[in-house]
């Protein structure tokens, strides 16, 4: 079926795959040597600003919660480790409820794309292990940010950015929207967007009102 808008672009975590509590436990065991008061301000930094990348979220860790300096070589060891630990989760996670069988149903007749904070290498990686390539017309992940990808989606394929779709689960992701005047629907299973933002807890709940 053709859906109403020209393309719908997808975050990844929370909205494709069941993956933010993994990361969300990743991020704190590799800091919890340092205590529980560190790991709480890492939990409450990724729950507000969960859609920025890995390297954002290790220098404000270390800038603003460590009070360390972040040299390169140690920015690229927490890199690694942390794609050495959520790698395979993502690649083994369940789909958000519904989520693969809305693409399986709708991608022929639709324009589909990935916006994530996702380091583009993984993304490639985790996609194409799952065999979901088939769906999207492109994947694009960090360093670039979403703001930007999601910008050069609509430029390149001459899209009306009123008729793009983003859908995600994040409030940052809401404000990406705005910014670059796309649409936008959230993902959640509690209350977590204005009251006035198109909500659906899942691909087989509230997405025929939705989109």
């Amino acid at each position: 079926m053709k859906l109403k808008y020209e393309a719908i672009i997808f975050d990844l975590d929370g909205v494709l795959l069941d993956t933010v509590e993994m990361k969300t436990q990743v991020f704190a065991s590799m800091f919890e040597k340092y205590g529980p008061e560190v790991v709480q301000k890492i939990n409450e930094y990724n729950k507000k600003y969960g859609g920025k990348s890995r390297s954002e979220k290790f220098r404000h860790y270390y800038t603003h919660i460590l009070h360390k300096t972040l040299t390169n070589d140690i920015l690229d060891g927490l890199c690694l480790e942390y794609s050495a630990r959520t790698l395979k989760p993502s690649i083994d996670a369940s789909c958000i409820t519904g989520a693969c069988a809305f693409l399986e149903r709708q991608y022929k007749e639709n324009n589909f794309y990935v916006v994530s904070a996702v380091e583009q290498k993984d993304l490639n990686l985790i996609i194409k292990k799952r065999k979901m390539s088939k769906y999207f017309k492109g994947i694009f992940g960090s360093p670039i940010n979403k703001v930007t990808n999601i910008i050069n989606i609509i430029s390149a394929n001459y899209y009306n950015s009123s008729k793009v779709l983003y859908i995600g689960d994040l409030l940052s992701d809401w404000e990406t929207s705005k910014v670059v005047g796309a649409d936008f629907v959230g993902v959640a299973k509690t209350p977590t967007f204005p009251s006035n933002v198109k909500v659906i807890k899942d691909f087989i709940n509230g997405v025929p009102d939705a989109i």
